[in-house]
């Protein structure tokens, strides 16, 4: 024992193959747990997760003071999340959203408040200025780049103002407002 160097003077390769023998165990115990997969041609597009857009809509019209829509989307999008929160601020006032993927695998959101325009823009594109104005069907969507690069269309209905959020392309913005404008308020 005397000739044998102390564990401090381990050298390089000793240390690398603890490193990898734990690393190892990591995997080992990620990989029991489920916790990890390998997938060596990259990441795959699971199944959306499916949300009863109707039901919540409903159910929030019964409870918000404000009128609310369900739009008729396209075929084939898919709603996949919803709530319902508060607009916070002077001007605020409770919303519910809900959002959709679309057959083109983009997601767009749409929000419907009592809130006031400029309240739902400092919530939702808060140093982003108005790029425009987009009509669809007689509605006249104010239009604002967004932040992180998402699109934020807001358009005022008289007594609801509506936002449109997302990844999607122009043309499913536009579907989105037109369904918003052909929506009828659900009863109270």
């Amino acid at each position: 024992m005397a000739g044998q160097n102390a564990r401090i003077f381990a050298g390089a390769k000793d240390m690398l193959w603890a490193v990898i023998g734990l690393a190892l165990m990591c995997l080992v115990i990620a990989g029991l747990a489920g916790q990890c997969s390998f997938s060596p041609g990259g990441p795959t597009i699971g199944p959306v997760h499916r949300f009863d857009a109707e039901a919540g809509l409903k159910e929030d019209a019964a409870n918000l003071a404000f009128p609310v829509r369900i739009p008729a989307v396209p075929d084939g999008w898919v709603p996949n999340s919803g709530n319902k929160n508060a607009i916070p601020g002077q001007g605020g006032g409770p919303a519910t959203t809900v959002g959709y993927v679309t057959t083109g695998k983009r997601f767009i959101q749409v929000t419907q408040t009592s809130a006031t325009e400029e309240a739902l823009v400092k919530l939702q594109a808060p140093t982003s200025p108005s790029s425009g104005i987009q009509n669809v069907d007689g509605v006249s969507w104010i239009v604002y780049p967004g932040d992180n690069g998402e699109p934020v269309w807001i358009a005022d209905f008289g007594d609801v103002r509506i936002s449109l959020r997302g990844t999607a392309d122009p043309a499913e913005f536009e579907a989105l407002a037109k369904a918003m404008k052909a929506a009828k308020p659900l009863p109270k």
